[in-house]
């Protein structure tokens, strides 16, 4: 039948403490950020990312020839909260038709915070829907080791 809440936390607090507890509550009920720099930094090594394309829809593409189809897109990305679906094609941006060429270099020519509007074809109808690309999320590059005894610790605590 499973577990509630309670007895879940109930379990962590018995474990780790009230401390450990505090720590691991946000981390279930909110979308606050995991701060995972300091656990590695704990463990000796360091995390090295790359800054995400200046323009980002979270959406796939595919494509017809030179129609521009919406293969997938992400959840909670700035598709999905304008309103972009999978199957919807891709017809204009600010007035202009778009082809293929044009969708796949939308990252770099795309503006970050910048409102665009879109005609897309949707079951057959013609809908206008607003856009507004954001920064991309930035990517894990390399987990560098900074502390080698730490490093070394730390993995024969866990075996």
């Amino acid at each position: 039948k499973g577990l509630t809440r309670q007895h879940i936390y109930d379990m962590v607090k018995e474990l780790g403490g009230q401390e450990v507890l505090d720590k691991f509550t946000p981390m279930v009920e909110t979308t606050q950020e995991i701060d995972f720099n300091t656990a590695f930094q704990s463990a000796g090594l360091e995390l090295k990312w790359a800054e995400g394309t200046p323009a980002w829809l979270g959406v796939e593409w595919d494509f017809a020839g030179e129609r521009v189809i919406v293969k997938g897109v992400l959840l909670d990305s700035p598709a999905a909260r304008d309103g972009l679906n999978v199957g919807d094609e891709i017809i204009t941006l600010n007035g202009l038709r778009v082809l293929r060429d044009d969708a796949e270099k939308w990252g770099q020519v795309l503006k970050a915070d910048m409102a665009y509007d879109l005609i897309v074809a949707r079951m057959g109808q013609l809908m206008t829907l607003g856009l507004r690309p954001e920064r991309g999320p930035r990517v894990l590059r390399e987990i560098a080791i900074v502390d080698r005894s730490k490093a070394e610790s730390a993995l024969k605590s866990r075996s």
